[in-house]
């Protein structure tokens, strides 16, 4: 029971803390609704009745492009759709799903990442950036749980199962795959001799990659069309730019998402303050596994045109597992910038400015 009951207490005041934020802000904090925003909507209908692709042109939506949700990963509706099954109804369903992968995620970290088990490293990991993503109905707590997961078993050289562990991840959110390279980086950093580390490496990243190609060849069957999902988001205009300009961007903000935009600003400052944290320690395999981790998973969304950045900064929550092991000052001081934040982030998710 000791190795849940922190990690439970963590959850349970981190619900609340939400909970308290969306009272605040005149919203019923337990009503299941709360949870759901546009894309919850692409989950549940992959849940409920499959995938689709349709020309924009005819629905309406756009005169060209293509519009359905294959631009959504499947593995979350997968857990939906089983609960359904069972009797449940999709949206507390699905709610339920993330809540018990933020609960499993946060019992992870406690046993098997962290080190020290500093309480409130948990804390900041609870309340990583765009925190009300592991709790709304979106698939952040399952990706998030998988690649903690790999990070676990990677760091005992457990290379198939880590990734198999990385393929999940890959499955069910679209930034997902950022793992595979990770594992395969790592691999080839460990001791022994080329081939093997060569052999290692191509398991690891190429069985975590293997769960996007999955995915393509499920809709290649499905709808007869493999790059369903870059069709679909193509209508997004997802180009390369310059992830400093996005940052001063976002910075700059004075519109209704400037507390969005600080946050932006926040977890660039986190990632400078933890490398420096690394770099002062001495560089370790281990810490520039999570720290790496957490950057990649941080700077590709950044480096992308109209991606939501709040949601996908959540992921970057592995650099935080660094915080077990920082003075006591560090912690106290992230989960206070990071409470801060997240607050006002709850209410603009509550108030259906964050979709």
């Amino acid at each position: 029971m000791g190795k849940v009951l922190v990690p439970l207490a963590v959850f349970v005041g981190v619900r609340l803390f939400f909970a308290a934020a969306g009272h605040e802000a005149g919203f019923e904090p337990f009503d299941v609704g709360l949870w759901r925003r546009w894309d919850s909507g692409q989950y549940l209908s992959i849940a409920t009745r499959g995938y689709d692709l349709i020309e924009c042109a005819r629905i309406g939506y756009a005169p060209g492009g293509w519009c359905g949700n294959a631009g959504w990963m499947p593995a979350y509706p997968a857990l939906i759709a089983a609960a359904v099954r069972l009797g449940a109804r999709p949206l507390p369903a699905a709610v339920a799903i993330s809540a018990g992968f933020e609960l499993a995620l946060l019992v992870l970290l406690w046993n098997g990442l962290f080190t020290r088990r500093n309480p409130l490293a948990l804390v900041a990991c609870a309340l990583a950036p765009g925190a009300i993503y592991f709790h709304a109905a979106f698939p952040i707590s399952t990706c998030a749980f998988f690649v903690a997961l790999c990070l676990w078993l990677l760091l005992q050289d457990r290379f198939v199962l880590a990734g198999l562990a990385g393929a999940v991840a890959a499955a069910s959110y679209s930034t997902g795959f950022l793992v595979a390279p990770v594992a395969a980086v790592w691999a080839l950093s460990r001791p022994g001799g080329a081939l093997r580390r060569i052999a290692n490496a191509a398991l690891a990243g190429g069985i975590a990659a293997g769960g996007l190609v999955a995915v393509l060849a499920y809709h290649q069957v499905k709808l007869g069309s493999w790059n369903a999902f870059f069709l679909v988001q193509a209508k997004y205009d997802h180009r390369l730019v310059s992830p400093l300009a996005r940052i001063v961007a976002q910075a700059q903000r004075r519109d209704v998402l400037a507390t969005a935009g600080t946050e932006t600003v926040v977890v660039a400052a986190l990632f400078a303050a933890l490398a420096i944290l690394c770099v002062w320690r001495g560089l370790r395999g281990r810490d520039l596994l999570l720290l790496g981790c957490g950057a990649l998973f941080w700077l590709f969304p950044l480096c992308l045109r109209n991606v939501e950045l709040t949601r996908s900064e959540a992921l970057a929550f592995p650099a935080l597992v660094l915080l077990d092991e920082a003075p006591v000052a560090a912690p106290v001081c992230a989960c206070i910038a990071l409470a801060l934040l997240a607050w006002p982030i709850a209410q603009l998710f509550y108030r259906g400015v964050l979709i």
